[in-house]
Protein backbone atom coordinates (compact mmCIF):
# COMPACT_ATOMS: atom_id res chain seq x y z
CA UNK A 1 0.00 0.00 0.00
CA UNK A 2 1.01 3.58 -0.72
CA UNK A 3 2.11 5.62 2.28
CA UNK A 4 0.16 8.84 2.96
CA UNK A 5 2.50 11.74 3.86
CA UNK A 6 3.97 11.14 7.10
CA UNK A 7 3.70 14.77 8.06
CA UNK A 8 -0.17 14.58 7.88
CA UNK A 9 -0.06 11.26 9.46
CA UNK A 10 1.85 12.89 12.50
CA UNK A 11 -0.31 15.88 12.66
CA UNK A 12 -3.49 13.68 13.28
CA UNK A 13 -1.88 11.26 15.64
CA UNK A 14 -0.36 14.53 17.23
CA UNK A 15 -4.14 15.29 18.44
CA UNK A 16 -4.03 13.28 21.00
CA UNK A 17 -7.30 11.02 20.02
CA UNK A 18 -7.88 7.87 21.66
CA UNK A 19 -6.50 5.30 20.08
CA UNK A 20 -8.93 3.05 18.51
CA UNK A 21 -10.55 6.09 17.09
CA UNK A 22 -7.33 7.65 15.81
CA UNK A 23 -6.31 3.94 14.60
CA UNK A 24 -9.94 3.37 12.58
CA UNK A 25 -9.63 6.84 11.33
CA UNK A 26 -6.14 7.12 10.08
CA UNK A 27 -6.68 3.17 8.30
CA UNK A 28 -9.51 4.58 6.38
CA UNK A 29 -7.60 7.27 5.22
CA UNK A 30 -4.95 5.27 4.40
CA UNK A 31 -7.06 3.03 2.40
CA UNK A 32 -8.67 5.66 0.17
CA UNK A 33 -5.28 7.63 -0.05
CA UNK A 34 -4.00 4.47 -1.64
CA UNK A 35 -6.75 3.46 -4.06
CA UNK A 36 -7.03 7.31 -5.06
CA UNK A 37 -3.18 7.54 -5.46
CA UNK A 38 -3.64 4.30 -7.68
CA UNK A 39 -6.10 5.86 -9.61
CA UNK A 40 -6.14 9.86 -9.87
CA UNK A 41 -2.04 10.24 -9.24
CA UNK A 42 0.10 10.78 -6.14
CA UNK A 43 -0.45 14.52 -6.48
CA UNK A 44 -3.90 14.51 -6.19
CA UNK A 45 -4.11 11.72 -3.53
CA UNK A 46 -1.21 13.86 -1.31
CA UNK A 47 -3.99 17.24 -1.95
CA UNK A 48 -7.20 14.90 -0.64
CA UNK A 49 -5.52 14.02 2.55
CA UNK A 50 -4.04 17.51 3.36
CA UNK A 51 -7.66 18.93 3.29
CA UNK A 52 -9.07 15.71 5.16
CA UNK A 53 -6.42 16.17 7.66
CA UNK A 54 -7.53 19.62 8.17
CA UNK A 55 -11.32 18.74 8.36
CA UNK A 56 -10.55 16.10 10.71
CA UNK A 57 -8.27 17.81 12.85
CA UNK A 58 -11.48 19.21 15.58
CA UNK A 59 -12.99 16.08 15.94
CA UNK A 60 -9.93 14.32 17.02
CA UNK A 61 -8.68 17.25 19.05
CA UNK A 62 -12.39 17.01 20.28
CA UNK A 63 -12.36 13.30 21.18
CA UNK A 64 -9.07 13.74 23.04
CA UNK A 65 -10.80 16.58 24.93
CA UNK A 66 -13.62 14.41 26.22
CA UNK A 67 -12.04 11.80 27.57
CA UNK A 68 -8.87 14.07 29.47
CA UNK A 69 -10.75 14.02 32.45
CA UNK A 70 -9.41 16.76 35.60
CA UNK A 71 -5.80 14.52 36.09
CA UNK A 72 -5.13 15.23 32.00
CA UNK A 73 -6.25 18.62 32.24
CA UNK A 74 -4.26 19.71 35.19
CA UNK A 75 -1.36 17.64 32.95
CA UNK A 76 -1.91 19.98 29.93
CA UNK A 77 -2.06 23.07 32.21
CA UNK A 78 1.89 22.13 33.71
CA UNK A 79 2.64 21.26 30.35
CA UNK A 80 1.50 24.63 28.85
CA UNK A 81 2.63 26.31 31.92
CA UNK A 82 6.15 25.06 31.65
CA UNK A 83 6.50 25.68 28.20
CA UNK A 84 5.52 29.66 28.95
CA UNK A 85 8.05 29.56 31.47
CA UNK A 86 10.66 28.29 28.91
CA UNK A 87 9.44 30.64 26.17
CA UNK A 88 10.53 33.79 29.25
CA UNK A 89 13.72 32.61 29.55
CA UNK A 90 14.61 31.83 25.92
CA UNK A 91 13.57 34.85 24.40
CA UNK A 92 13.58 37.82 27.85
CA UNK A 93 17.38 36.47 27.97
CA UNK A 94 17.90 38.53 24.77
CA UNK A 95 15.57 40.82 25.07
CA UNK A 96 17.51 42.04 28.11
CA UNK A 97 20.75 42.23 26.39
CA UNK A 98 18.68 44.27 23.46
CA UNK A 99 17.82 46.51 26.55
CA UNK A 100 21.28 47.24 28.11
CA UNK A 101 22.94 48.04 25.10
CA UNK A 102 20.04 50.38 24.07
CA UNK A 103 20.60 52.18 27.49
CA UNK A 104 23.98 52.10 27.10
CA UNK A 105 23.64 54.16 23.96
CA UNK A 106 21.44 56.41 26.01
CA UNK A 107 17.96 54.88 24.03
CA UNK A 108 15.53 55.23 27.00
CA UNK A 109 11.80 54.12 26.70
CA UNK A 110 9.83 56.74 27.79
CA UNK A 111 5.62 57.97 28.12
CA UNK A 112 4.98 58.52 24.87
CA UNK A 113 1.93 57.58 21.95
CA UNK A 114 2.72 54.38 20.24
CA UNK A 115 4.47 54.73 16.68
CA UNK A 116 4.36 52.15 14.25
CA UNK A 117 8.19 51.08 14.68
CA UNK A 118 6.97 50.12 18.61
CA UNK A 119 3.86 48.58 17.67
CA UNK A 120 5.72 46.19 14.86
CA UNK A 121 8.27 45.45 17.35
CA UNK A 122 5.60 44.47 20.40
CA UNK A 123 4.15 42.54 17.52
CA UNK A 124 7.46 40.56 16.27
CA UNK A 125 8.16 40.02 19.99
CA UNK A 126 4.47 38.62 20.55
CA UNK A 127 5.34 36.28 17.26
CA UNK A 128 8.69 34.93 18.19
CA UNK A 129 7.20 34.28 21.76
CA UNK A 130 3.75 32.57 20.38
CA UNK A 131 6.49 30.26 17.80
CA UNK A 132 8.80 29.40 21.07
CA UNK A 133 5.63 28.93 23.33
CA UNK A 134 4.22 26.28 20.76
CA UNK A 135 7.37 24.44 19.91
CA UNK A 136 8.26 24.25 23.46
CA UNK A 137 4.75 22.68 24.02
CA UNK A 138 4.93 20.02 21.67
CA UNK A 139 8.30 19.14 22.78
CA UNK A 140 7.22 18.61 26.21
CA UNK A 141 3.85 16.97 25.76
CA UNK A 142 3.85 13.37 24.02
CA UNK A 143 0.24 12.03 23.53
CA UNK A 144 -1.53 15.05 22.82
CA UNK A 145 1.64 17.75 21.27
CA UNK A 146 -0.68 19.78 18.34
CA UNK A 147 -3.91 19.57 21.13
CA UNK A 148 -1.90 21.54 23.51
CA UNK A 149 0.04 23.91 21.32
CA UNK A 150 -3.52 24.95 20.17
CA UNK A 151 -5.56 25.12 23.34
CA UNK A 152 -2.19 27.31 24.45
CA UNK A 153 -2.74 29.73 21.17
CA UNK A 154 -6.22 30.15 22.30
CA UNK A 155 -4.98 31.52 25.52
CA UNK A 156 -2.11 33.52 24.88
CA UNK A 157 -4.11 35.30 22.18
CA UNK A 158 -7.06 35.95 24.68
CA UNK A 159 -4.07 37.84 27.02
CA UNK A 160 -3.87 40.62 24.52
CA UNK A 161 -7.59 40.83 23.97
CA UNK A 162 -8.60 41.85 27.61
CA UNK A 163 -5.48 44.34 27.83
CA UNK A 164 -6.64 46.23 24.64
CA UNK A 165 -9.97 45.87 25.42
CA UNK A 166 -9.06 47.72 28.97
CA UNK A 167 -7.48 50.44 27.77
CA UNK A 168 -10.22 51.29 25.06
CA UNK A 169 -10.63 53.63 23.18
CA UNK A 170 -7.01 54.96 23.19
CA UNK A 171 -6.40 51.34 21.53
CA UNK A 172 -8.64 52.52 18.83
CA UNK A 173 -6.74 54.98 16.66
CA UNK A 174 -3.45 56.01 14.62
CA UNK A 175 -0.59 53.28 15.10
CA UNK A 176 -2.08 51.98 18.66
CA UNK A 177 -4.69 50.53 16.39
CA UNK A 178 -2.73 47.55 15.36
CA UNK A 179 -2.03 46.24 18.20
CA UNK A 180 -5.44 44.60 17.21
CA UNK A 181 -3.32 42.24 15.64
CA UNK A 182 -1.15 41.19 18.23
CA UNK A 183 -3.83 38.53 19.07
CA UNK A 184 -3.83 36.96 16.11
CA UNK A 185 -0.12 37.05 15.63
CA UNK A 186 0.21 35.61 19.08
CA UNK A 187 -2.07 32.77 18.08
CA UNK A 188 -1.02 31.94 14.97
CA UNK A 189 2.51 31.71 15.65
CA UNK A 190 2.20 29.38 18.73
CA UNK A 191 -0.30 27.15 16.39
CA UNK A 192 2.62 27.29 13.99
CA UNK A 193 4.98 26.25 16.70
CA UNK A 194 3.41 23.60 17.26
CA UNK A 195 2.91 22.41 13.53
CA UNK A 196 6.62 22.77 13.18
CA UNK A 197 7.62 20.43 15.76
CA UNK A 198 5.30 17.60 15.31
CA UNK A 199 6.21 17.81 11.68
CA UNK A 200 10.19 18.22 12.30
CA UNK A 201 9.63 15.66 14.34
CA UNK A 202 7.85 13.25 12.10
CA UNK A 203 11.02 13.85 9.39
CA UNK A 204 12.87 13.16 11.62
CA UNK A 205 11.23 9.66 12.41
CA UNK A 206 11.32 8.84 8.81
CA UNK A 207 15.31 9.19 9.11
CA UNK A 208 15.45 7.21 11.47
CA UNK A 209 13.49 4.14 9.42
Amino acid sequence: MIAPPRAAERILEALGARSEFADALLGDLAEEYAERAAHEGARAARRWYWAETWRSGPHIARNWARGLGLRGWRHAAGVMASAYALMLVTLMVPLGLVMSIMYAYGVRPGPHAPSIASVSFVLTVGAVGGALSGYYTAWLERRAPLACAAILAIVLGAFPIVALTANMPSTLHGPAALQWLQPFVVSLSTLAGGLLRVTRHSEALARDC
